[in-house]
């Protein structure tokens, strides 16, 4: 007969085996973490992007930012999404003088305003309430200069909004100047307002630490810097876990992009810098703006007046009288030709004398001093 025998695991087998599969599922629980970071990271800037793209094509439309919404509110709410400036949530804070005229310029800072930032096909979606939150439903912060937000006060360079790194150096091309900025307040939320509706969440006493004593830093800026309404500054900077620089915040800015074609000369004068021509309707432009059609301004800036061919140019300064006058002071010119005079008349070959009938008044005169009389209405 054939013997057989069972055996089992022992202990240090059976610890062994334990030992593997918790190193398995350490190793697959990590890769799961990391997998669902990098999709909230995702999902995040999906939502930011969108929104940062919704937001210029307002800009085109309107000529102006819309002001924030009420970061307080929920989607219940009738005054949810809705831009106020003036909403009892919205956070004011003050800044450089912009526009020369003395006041300090001011930041307000709340949510999107997504109920005017719901027009289709932005990235080929529909911009809709899930894009105005994180992977975290929190709701993105939304700052921007007050002044930017009317068309009758939009200057492309009144932008106020200082942008910095973890080490409070400045990022932008000129310090202070951004027009406004987007905020995901990322996974641990620190600042960031519930898409319920509510207070913020807390932990934004501070916003920078002292740097190393004798070091090239002076200051480590955190992510508080994005939510501690003390100031018009911003942290842009790389994610990082370090007591002193933790940022795990998501940040978009706009700023007034100098082109490298035009220039500002003037407060509200710019001009062509390109070497060569410019066409607007022309595909082979012979003069700096060649403009193929009607030019519509509300005012224009010229050195001389040119037919089609550029020739037979006249100064700018003969419309006004520059140059130009008729041999006889008692005349008035009425042709122009060849930039000199062709043609003038008398101004009046007699003096106006009498007056109107009773019931009558008097609206003008003759060039031979007739007085020209109405019906008193």
């Amino acid at each position: 007969m054939n013997r057989m025998t069972q055996r089992g695991f022992t202990f240090v087998e059976l610890a062994m085996v334990m030992i593997i599969v918790g190193l398995l599922l350490a190793g697959l629980t990590q890769t799961l973490y990391v997998y669902n970071i990098k999709e909230a990271r995702t999902k995040t800037n999906n939502a930011v992007e969108v929104s940062r793209d919704a937001m210029m094509e307002i800009v085109a439309r309107n000529g102006a930012y819309l002001c924030p919404a009420d970061p307080r509110l929920g989607p219940n709410d009738p005054n949810y999404g809705v831009p106020n400036c003036g909403a009892a949530g919205i956070v004011r804070v003050y800044g450089r003088d912009a526009n020369g005229d003395g006041d300090a310029d001011s930041v307000v800072i709340g949510s999107l305003p997504v109920r005017q930032m719901n027009f289709p096909l932005i990235l080929n979606t529909k911009y809709d309430d899930t894009l105005s939150v994180d992977a975290w439903d929190n709701k993105i912060t939304y700052a921007v200069t007050e002044s930017l937000t009317n068309p009758v006060t939009y200057q492309h360079r009144n932008g106020i909004i200082d942008v910095v790194d973890e080490f409070d150096q400045n990022v932008l091309e000129v310090a202070g100047t951004a027009h406004a900025i987007f905020i995901s307040h990322g996974q641990n939320g620190i600042g960031a307002y519930p898409l319920a509706g509510g207070n913020r969440n807390p932990g934004c006493a501070s916003s920078s630490t002292p740097g190393p004593p004798g070091g090239p830093v002076t200051a480590w800026v955190d992510e508080r810097e994005n939510c501690d309404d003390n100031d018009v500054k911003f942290l842009s900077g790389l994610r990082s876990e370090n007591a002193n620089t933790y940022n795990d915040d998501t940040v978009i800015f706009f700023i007034n992009q100098a082109g490298s074609l035009w220039t500002y000369v003037g407060t509200n004068l710019v001009v062509n810098t390109n070497p060569g021509f410019v066409g607007i309707g022309v595909q082979s432009p012979t003069q700096k703006l060649h403009v193929g059609g009607d030019l519509r301004a509300d005012s224009v800036t010229v050195d001389d007046l040119c037919n089609g061919n550029s020739a037979d140019c006249m100064p700018i300064e003969t419309l006004a009288g520059a140059g130009i006058a008729c041999p006889n002071p008692n005349e008035a010119v009425v042709s122009i030709e060849n930039n000199s005079v062709t043609e003038c008349v008398p101004l009046l070959t007699a003096t106006p004398t009498g007056g109107c009938p009773p019931g009558r008044a008097a609206v003008g005169f003759t060039q031979a001093g007739v007085l020209l009389c109405e019906p008193i209405p």
